[in-house]
């Protein structure tokens, strides 16, 4: 406890993380990834989990759909194709609107890292 408040003491070059300039984004290495590694935002990680987990549920909504979708026109003893537009209409309404959320929060993940990059002083890459 006694190491946690100092009172006018001097701190060494290691302790400051010798070797890395000023806000330049890179940490120390404190056993949990690579000496001088950028560090990674939870929060835009998050962002990205979320993205695949919806983009993911936006696939099984899919193929959902279309096993309703087979049942229904089954248990009527109709044709698909005598009502394709409907069908069409249907699968993308239960489905778009988890794509379209994963694209957005995919998109803010990317802004985000950016911002961020440029902040922190790291040069931004065309991708």
């Amino acid at each position: 406890m006694t190491g946690l408040f100092r009172k006018n003491q001097t701190i060494s070059a290691e302790e400051k993380g010798a070797g890395f300039p000023p806000n330049s984004g890179l940490v120390k290495n404190h056993g949990l990834g690579l000496s001088g590694t950028p560090k990674k935002s939870k929060f835009i990680i998050a962002l990205y989990v979320i993205s695949g987990i919806l983009t993911a549920y936006g696939g099984y909504m899919i193929y959902y759909t279309i096993g309703y979708i087979k049942d229904y026109y089954a248990s009527y003893s109709t044709s698909i194709s005598d009502d394709l537009a409907n069908v069409i209409q249907y699968i993308i309404t239960n489905s778009a609107l988890y794509f379209v959320y994963a694209l957005l929060l995919f998109t803010a993940a990317r802004i985000l890292k950016r911002v961020l990059d440029i902040k922190n002083g790291s040069t931004v890459s065309a991708s």
